[in-house]
């Protein structure tokens, strides 16, 4: 073994060459070979240095302006941004937010939101028509193809179209407007019911209501129909809408009346 190990070593000694072995020599070869000067070298790698920061900048950019979307398909679903906002998406409804910013937001379809008041950093809803700015509020937006309507359920907003921004017109609780796609202005417009708002808050309101109005709110609510033994009453009450059975129940107690399902077949 030891005869074996001295011949390697001889046949290394013998025919070993000075750089031929060395890395850096052989490096300095293939620069060489290749036709790179020590110029051009530098400015190749100043290239390449230049490219790399510039797709990190490119990266950094789409990170921070990537949008994100939230949809409702057939049922009206519920979510909570990052900031404690909650919002409500009724059917084939959407809203999304850019630069991971949940405080500036756009919608489609109809949507409900109550939004967490920080006056440190103002709560938009806007797109290329209108915007709605937050002033502590629960509100429903039903945006379609020919205008954008916003009911105040909760505290106040102001509502502008982009035409004409410093006219907003603020709305309080209970206010309801319209922007149509071809004005300048959005204009107030009456407000049918203080439960149009149920879909979303699963909640009935009625203060001093004619019963023929409640029974037309649950059955906007319930799709079904109620026929009642008079209809010369009023009520005041908060309902959940957990069970139909129960609000009927106690609609009947309280008013003394008789309500009964409608059928809607011939």
């Amino acid at each position: 073994m030891k005869k074996q190990e001295d011949k390697n070593l001889e046949f290394v000694i013998k025919h070993y060459q000075y750089s031929k072995l060395d890395s850096n020599a052989a490096y300095h070869r293939f620069i060489k070979r290749i036709g790179l000067n020590k110029r051009s070298y530098k400015l190749w790698w100043t290239a390449a240095a230049s490219l790399l920061l510039l797709l990190s900048f490119v990266g950094i950019y789409n990170y921070l302006n990537q949008t994100t979307t939230l949809y409702a398909s057939t049922s009206t679903t519920t979510y909570t941004l990052a900031d404690g906002t909650k919002v409500t998406l009724s059917p084939q409804s959407s809203l999304s937010y850019k630069d991971r910013n949940c405080r500036d937001i756009e919608i489609t379809g109809k949507v409900y939101l109550d939004i967490y008041h920080n006056p440190n950093k103002p709560f938009t809803i806007s797109d290329d028509s209108y915007r709605i700015n937050d002033i502590g509020t629960k509100l429903e937006i039903d945006e379609t193809t020919n205008s954008t309507t916003v009911y105040v359920d909760q505290g106040a907003v102001s509502f502008a179209s982009t035409a004409d921004i410093s006219h907003a017109l603020v709305l309080n609780q209970g206010c309801k407007a319209i922007l149509k796609k071809s004005a300048i202005h959005p204009e107030r417009i009456a407000t049918k019911s203080a439960n149009s708002t149920s879909w979303a808050t699963h909640k009935f309101q009625f203060r001093d209501t004619p019963l023929r109005e409640v029974l037309a709110d649950l059955s906007d609510y319930y799709k079904v129909s109620f026929v009642s033994d008079k209809y010369n009453v009023n009520l005041t009450a908060d309902f959940r809408a957990d069970n139909l059975n129960t609000i009927i129940n106690m609609i009947q107690k309280s008013l003394d009346v008789k309500i009964k399902y409608k059928s809607n077949s011939k």
